[in-house]
């Protein structure tokens, strides 16, 4: 597979790396992800991004899957950069090789959980964070969406309205009865 290119990103690499650094507020203290396509069996949603200068539409988009909640992904989306996202984290999945670019270094494989960023070359490749290169914190990243949206807000700077983190509210469309009483120790008001 070709690997994704953003030529604006490699034209200006500073504002990109200004854009990642820079603290970025979402318009909502939370983002709703919920099954859009009856025959897709994954529940996703956006919620839009202040991300600052340069200026443009900006979305942090995520993904769970209904099946397997240890499957999900998030996104930022800055249409300044490009159409595709500009940063990612991915859960699960095949091992990401990032192909040497002729410096000398040998390819490198990243496990998931991984983020991906765009370098210098305005190449998208994928790289663990010190979080992600701890097994064990790694392991427990992969297993809960709730950290996930966490480290990933962590990495980006990116902050609810009020300044603290942004919450993934998941509307099933089913009945889970795997698992225990969602409502067991809750007190109702009659």
């Amino acid at each position: 597979m070709p690997p994704e290119i953003f030529p604006i990103i490699e034209k200006d690499f500073t504002a990109y790396q200004r854009f990642l650094k820079r603290k970025k507020k979402t318009h909502s203290d939370s983002i709703i992800l919920d099954q859009q396509h009856q025959h897709h069996r994954v529940c996703c949603g956006d919620v839009g991004v202040v991300g600052g200068k340069p200026v443009g539409e900006c979305l942090l988009n995520g993904r769970v899957s209904i099946d397997d909640r240890t499957v999900f992904s998030f996104r930022l989306f800055a249409k300044f950069f490009g159409e595709g996202p500009c940063f990612r984290f991915c859960s699960s999945g095949r091992a990401h090789t990032n192909r040497r670019q002729g410096e000398g270094l040998p390819d490198r494989t990243f496990t998931t959980p991984h983020f991906h960023h765009v370098d210098r070359h305005g190449i998208m490749r994928a790289f663990h964070n010190k979080t992600l290169a701890d097994p064990k914190a790694s392991a427990k990243i992969a297993k809960n969406f709730k950290l996930g949206i966490d480290l990933f807000c962590q990495e980006l700077k990116v902050v609810s309205p009020n300044g603290g983190s942004v919450v993934v509210k998941l509307l099933p469309l089913e009945v889970d009865l795997s698992t225990d009483d969602p409502l067991r120790g809750e007190q109702f008001q009659l």
